[in-house]
């Protein structure tokens, strides 16, 4: 039973590296370069998938919440951050 575990485990990251990569490569998004956006995609996928949630409904409203915050960055607003207590900025 363990394999079958740990196959679903390996699986599970495959996909979520081809999401990831799909999404960094539709919103011209490079790690390096992109970091807060880069972490952002990582963070989002990573959580749909582990609510269990990769529909195609699911993964619909995540693209459509990727591109909503894209084009706030291309525009120059600030990206909504996920994170509740992020340090103010001077």
């Amino acid at each position: 039973m363990q394999g079958d575990t740990s196959a679903k485990q390996q699986k599970r990251e495959q996909l979520a590296q081809l999401l990831i990569t799909k999404f960094r490569n539709k919103y011209n998004v490079v790690a390096g370069k992109d970091s807060e956006m880069d972490l952002l995609i990582v963070e989002e996928v990573r959580k749909l998938l582990k609510n269990g949630n990769a529909s195609e409904s699911g993964l619909v409203k995540l693209d459509m919440k990727l591109g909503q915050i894209a084009a706030q960055v291309k525009m120059g607003k600030p990206s909504p951050s996920n994170r509740e207590s992020a340090p103010p900025q001077a």
